[in-house]
């Protein structure tokens, strides 16, 4: 299989419990600084459960 068609393949497979980058993109356009230095701490104590959480409820509440 060509890298191509396989790239094609994972970019639209869907994980449970994923941050998709239109979330990331909802997350930095309007999160507080407060919510993104959780996010930053989260990521540094490599708690991906509270990284996951803090973007989906900033993402959730935004406009579509």
């Amino acid at each position: 299989m060509k890298t191509r068609q396989i790239v094609k393949e994972l970019w639209n497979v869907e994980y449970p419990d994923s941050v998709e980058f239109e979330e990331m993109v909802k997350f930095h356009k309007y999160a507080s600084f407060s919510q993104v230095q959780s996010m930053r701490n989260a990521c540094k104590d490599k708690d991906w459960d509270t990284f996951k959480q803090v973007i989906k409820e900033v993402a959730e509440v935004c406009p579509k």
